[in-house]
C-alpha cells in the first residue's frame, strides 16, 4: 500500500513521539511506502529506510495558531498535489478538515478517493497553549461529522473507542483500536542485566528500594502526592528512595516540596537521558509508579510508561484507572493506590517493597503479542486491506 500520514504532532519537541513514529516504521516493513507529513521546529534527520520518507514542515512554536495555520495550509497543498497515489491517508482529529474536499466528491457519486482514517492518539486536555481556544473544536467537527464520512476512526485503548462512538454517534463497525506500542527489544531485561548494579553505584543507592517515574515532571500528574507518599513510606521503610527521571514545569515545585519535607537524598532528580538509556534506569530500580488521577486526558489511555515497566518486568505502583485495570488486568504485581492519595499511594508502595516481585513472564509475551510496533502495524494493515478490497 501508499499510506500518506499528516499529524500536526511536533515530533521533536514531544516525548513520546518516537512511539508513534516506530508504529509507522513497522509498517514500512511489511513493504509498504509511508510517507509522513509532520511539523518540527528544530528539524530532524531523516530516517534511514528505504519504504519511509520524512515530509517535514519547519514551524515556529512561539507562535501556536500562527504554526498550526501554516501547517495545515503547507499539508493540504502537497496533499492536493499528488494525492491521486494514496491508498491510505491518516489524519489527526485537528487536521481531519484537509479531508473534507474528497469526502464531499465521496457523496457526489466519485468513488476514486483514498481511504481516510482519522487516528485519535488520546483524549486531549489543552492547558498551556492557546491551541485551548481552537483544538477542541477541531476535534468536535471532525469527530462528530467528519468522521462519519471516513473509513476507519482510531481511538487508543477501548475504553476511548467506546466513548467516541457514545459521545460523537460514531458507527462502532468504524471504530478501532490503535494503542501505543512499545519496543520489547529495546526493553529486555535480559539485556540490561548488568546495568542495575552500575547504575545504582552511579545514583549512590545500592541497599535501597528504588522506585522510579520517568517523563514528563508536570503539575497534573500526581507528582506532589508521590512525594509526599515518599516520607509518609519512609516512616516504616527507612531504606525507601524514589528516582523522578525526566524534566518539566512541575520540576522546581517537586523540589522545593521535597527539600521542606527532608526529602533531600530521598528523592532524587535525574535529567533527561537519551531514550535508548531508559531501559537502564528501569532495570536499576525495584520498581515503577504512575500516580496519575482520574482524570479524562489519563483515565482512557495507553500509558507508554508501564508497558515499559511490564517489558521490563518490574511492579508496579498505579492508581486504580481504567487505562491501568485495562493494561494488567489482576496481576499479583500490581499494586493499586485508589485515587491517588498520599495515605493511598504510601501503602501501595509499602504493599510492593514487601513482596519484592517481578512481573510475570506471560505478562511479557502478552505485550509483546500485542503491543509491539509489528503487531499494531499488523493489525492495521488488515484493517486497511479490508477497507480497499469493499
Amino acid at each position: 500500500m501508499n499510506i500518506l500520514v499528516i499529524w500536526f504532532l511536533i515530533i521533536d519537541d514531544w516525548l513520546y513521539a518516537a512511539s508513534f513514529v516506530r508504529d509507522l516504521v513497522a509498517m514500512a516493513d511489511r513493504n509498504n511506502r509511508v510517507r509522513c507529513i509532520f511539523p518540527v521546529v528544530r528539524g530532524l534527520p531523516k530516517l534511514d529506510h528505504n519504504n519511509l520518507s520524512m515530509d517535514l514542515v519547519h514551524v515556529r512554536r512561539q507562535l501556536p495558531i500562527v504554526s498550526y495555520l501554516w501547517f495545515c495550509i503547507t499539508a493540504l497543498v502537497r496533499l492536493v498535489k499528488d494525492c491521486r497515489i494514496w491508498d491510505v491517508i491518516i489524519l489527526t482529529a485537528d487536521v481531519f478538515p484537509l479531508a473534507l474536499p474528497w469526502l464531499l466528491a465521496g457523496l457526489l457519486g466519485h468513488n476514486q478517493r483514498p481511504i481516510f482514517a482519522v487516528r485519535e492518539p488520546s483524549p486531549p486536555v489543552e492547558i498551556h497553549s492557546s491551541r485551548r481556544y481552537y483544538a477542541p473544536v477541531l476535534r468536535c467537527l471532525s469527530l462528530r461529522l467528519l468522521s462519519h464520512f471516513s473509513n476507519p476512526v482510531f481511538a487508543i485503548s477501548p475504553m476511548h473507542a467506546r466513548e467516541i462512538i457514545a459521545k460523537f454517534k460514531v458507527s462502532p463497525h468504524n471504530v478501532h483500536v490503535w494503542p501505543s506500542s512499545v519496543d520489547t527489544n529495546m526493553f529486555d531485561p535480559e539485556k540490561h542485566s548488568t546495568d542495575r548494579d552500575k547504575i545504582r553505584r552511579e545514583l549512590k543507592m545500592a541497599d535501597s528500594f528504588l522506585l522510579i517515574y520517568h517523563g514528563d515532571l508536570s503539575d497534573e500528574r500526581g507528582l506532589c502526592e508521590l512525594v509526599e507518599a515518599t516520607r509518609m513510606a519512609r516512616e516504616q521503610c527507612e531504606g525507601l528512595r524514589l528516582l523522578l527521571l525526566g524534566k518539566g514545569r512541575a520540576e522546581r515545585k517537586l523540589r522545593v516540596l521535597a527539600r521542606s519535607l527532608s526529602l533531600d537524598g530521598v528523592v532524587l532528580f535525574h535529567g533527561p537521558v537519551a531514550y535508548s538509556d531508559v531501559p537502564r534506569f528501569i532495570a536499576a530500580a525495584d520498581a515503577g509508579v504512575i500516580p496519575l488521577p482520574d482524570h479524562p486526558q489519563w483515565r482512557y489511555q495507553t500509558p507508554i510508561k508501564l508497558l515499559e515497566y511490564m517489558a521490563m518486568g518490574k511492579p508496579v505502583v498505579v492508581t486504580d484507572i481504567a487505562a491501568h485495570r485495562w493494561l494488567l488486568r489482576n496481576g499479583r504485581t500490581a499494586f493499586y493506590c485508589g485515587h491517588g492519595s498520599p495515605a493511598e499511594i504510601a501503602k501501595a508502595v509499602l504493599e510492593c517493597a514487601r513482596s519484592k516481585g517481578t512481573t510475570q513472564e506471560t505478562d511479557r509475551h502478552r505485550i509483546a503479542a500485542k503491543f509491539t510496533p509489528h503487531a499494531i502495524a499488523d493489525e492495521l494493515l488488515r484493517i486497511f486491506g479490508d477497507l480497499i478490497h469493499k
